[in-house]
């Protein structure tokens, strides 16, 4: 009779910076009763053990009746050269049955800390049967993760840790393109610099560098009208209940535009929409650049599609400031709305994109690394849209915030104007409005699709919220089946409390989360699920609305320019297409922020759902996974079936284009 039983121990290592190891690693076995194994020593002869991304097998011999595995204990020594170790999880199999046992790790290694874990590591905090261990996991994380405070900006982290940073393939993909994309620039420069007319700027494209769908439609008041549904800013059109106090409209300047109709009735039969970008009125920028602050009117036509019938492109009234029709001098009307969009690209690129979406889910996941362990059931759920974050924040800093950088060569609003407008909107962002879509939705009063149809935005990022809502939800209800269990982990109440402090002490103020005695909580699982779910929606979905099209708004100079030269127009006496021209950026800083915007839309992690590494174990929260994907499989559908029925497809949120997280 066998007195022993063959297990295999698969150890993977994960694929961080400097996460392999040749030192010495011991392991411990422990069963349902109890009784533990003598330390084995995982080694193999002649090469490194544990090798960055790789799964290693070890053969380990048990006692026949040992039974199944229940905890580990492992720990490394500080030999080899390289101790340093990352581990992924471990895996043991029985030769004898078909039975798995997961222990999910994801934690760097110290040397002669003896690790002790549990199947599938999955406990809330005061049901963790080794607090000990967990509670010095936090305090190693909060040295790892220290916070910088930067007046104007939100709560940034200090240093880049080498395992938070890009892989090795990924920085090689964007080293290989950065340089195809300098040696195709340096050839297209050296012709001339400035455009002599329109059909000039055709020229720079090639199969490579494709020609933006603007190039057909830029000049078409309805191609405006769908940049608010459709476009890289797609939040800010709003039912029109009031004309704007600084809006310098009535029935009688808009006579050419309304003939027979009036303002009011417009109003009442809720076909009158506005954009107010008022955020950018005296915005500080560099000299020699013109920002405006634009306040542009929509109506619905016969057909219910979207146009522009009015655009002011400064705040209040005032003798240069006139309100630009329609009905106005042709170039005269698409000069108003190329400064209405250069207006709004700052807007796009300080807030939405770069303030709303990078800064400030850095200081929101900065605070959760800080606070939640990684045996937390939503560390594993959160997990996953955290990749390359930090790394992609500080790697904007390096090379496109800088002084003379990109920003300052391609935005009318140069860095300076940037961070001015990135201060003076953070507080604006919460996790119940800006982060909730419906709420955001309802508040600008355009969530009716019969009375707004056409907004693309709107129906994919409600399908795909909804999907997110009912994973989270479903997932977040298996560990806490009442208030109580929540408002007694301390690890879920810390994080609420950092993250809601006063910027000065590290946090962002009030973010839309209860308060309790002043300090951020989360009060009811209803609470936590909001939260967790404006996470995971604007990691992946809500920057991919922001992030994907850039190349096809601002590759097309006139369509969406970012910078502009001169004055804005300031009446209406008749322009030239040579006016334009002079306008418009140079050859040049076209080609800058082609190389960019192409760059930026390149998808760097997997698509929504289907995660580069798997952290949910647990076999409880497996079927809620399947079914997460499984409803996006069905949001993609009809997605595609939407698209398939008309001229320009909205693809940025079908869930196969859409990735995990910011991660670029």
């Amino acid at each position: 009779m066998a007195t022993e039983t063959v297990c295999h121990v698969y150890i993977k290592t994960g694929k961080k910076k400097s996460s392999s190891s040749n030192a010495n690693v011991f392991l411990i076995l422990s069963n349902r009763l109890g009784k533990t194994t003598h330390p084995f020593k995982m080694v193999k002869l002649f090469r490194e053990n544990f090798r960055s991304g790789m799964n290693e097998r070890f053969k380990i011999r048990l006692p026949a009746n040992f039974g199944t595995v229940t905890m580990i204990e492992f720990w490394r020594d500080t030999s080899g050269i390289s101790p340093d170790w990352y581990v992924e999880k471990i895996q043991l199999e029985h030769a004898d049955r078909e039975e798995k046992t997961i222990f999910p790790v994801f934690r760097w290694i110290e040397a002669d800390f003896h690790y002790r874990l549990y199947t599938y590591d999955t406990f809330i905090p005061q049901f963790d049967p080794n607090k000990g261990q967990r509670l010095k996991e936090i305090e190693f994380k909060q040295l790892k993760y220290a916070p910088k405070i930067v007046p104007g900006l939100p709560v940034m982290l200090e240093a880049l840790p080498d395992d938070d940073d890009f892989t090795d393939e990924y920085k090689k993909k964007f080293f290989f393109l950065k340089l195809e994309n300098t040696a195709r620039n340096l050839w297209a420069k050296l012709s001339f610099n400035r455009w002599r007319c329109l059909e000039d700027i055709l020229r720079i494209y090639d199969s490579k560098r494709t020609l933006p769908i603007a190039v057909d439609y830029w000049l078409d008041d309805i191609w405006f009208g769908r940049q608010r549904l459709a476009g890289c800013s797609p939040t800010l059109i709003t039912l029109c209940t009031e004309i704007p106090e600084n809006l310098c409209v009535d029935d009688e300047i808009m006579q050419p535009v309304l003939q027979e109709e009036t303002l009011d009735s417009l109003i009442r039969r809720k076909r009158l929409f506005f954009t107010d970008l008022k955020e950018l009125n005296g915005l500080d920028h560099p000299d020699g650049l013109e920002v405006c602050a634009p306040i542009a009117l929509f109506s619905l036509d016969l057909m219910d599609r979207l146009i522009p019938i009015a655009i002011q492109l400064k705040q209040g009234k005032h003798p240069h400031n006139p309100v630009f029709l329609p009905t106005d001098d042709r170039n005269v009307w698409t000069l108003a709305k190329m400064w209405y969009n250069n207006a709004e690209s700052a807007y796009h690129q300080a807030v939405v994109h770069f303030g709303w979406n990078h800064l400030l889910m850095e200081t929101v996941i900065l605070s959760f690394f800080r606070n939640v362990s990684a045996s937390h059931p939503v560390y594993k759920l959160v997990a996953p849209h955290t990749i390359f974050l930090m790394a992609i924040n500080s790697k904007a800093f390096q090379t496109l915030l800088h002084q003379d950088g990109w920003v300052d060569r391609t935005m009318n609003i140069g860095v300076i104007g940037l961070l001015d407008l990135v201060s003076r909107c953070q507080k604006q962002w919460r996790f119940d409005v800006q982060g909730t879509v419906p709420k955001d939705l309802d508040l600008r009063q355009v969530d009716d699709p019969f009375l707004l149809p056409n907004y693309h935005y709107r129906d994919d990022a409600l399908l795909i919220y909804n999907c997110i809502h009912k994973y989270v939800s479903s997932y977040v209800k298996l560990y806490y089946n009442n208030n109580e269990r929540l408002n007694g982990d301390w690890e879920m109440q810390n994080w609420a409390e950092e993250m809601t402090k006063e910027k000065e002490d590290i946090g962002t103020g009030d973010m839309g989360l209860p308060q309790k005695n002043g300090k951020g909580t989360f009060s009811t699982i209803q609470d936590l699920i909001l939260v967790l779910t404006s996470i995971i929606f604007t990691s992946s979905a809500g920057h991919a609305s922001t992030n994907f099209l850039q190349y096809e708004e601002y590759a097309f100079p006139p369509n969406y320019p970012s910078k502009l030269y001169g004055e804005a127009i300031k009446d209406k006496n008749p322009k030239t297409e040579i006016d334009i021209m002079n306008t418009i950026p140079d050859k040049s800083t076209t080609l800058d922020i082609m190389s960019v915007t192409s760059m930026l839309c390149e998808r760097t992690t997997n698509r929504l759902g289907d995660f580069e590494t798997q952290y949910i174990y647990d076999p409880k929260a497996l079927p809620i996974v399947e079914r997460f994907r499984a409803d996006l499989k069905e949001a993609s559908k009809i997605i595609k079936e939407r698209n398939s029925t008309i001229e320009i497809p909205y693809e940025v949120l079908d869930p196969e284009n859409i990735p995990n997280s910011i991660s670029i």
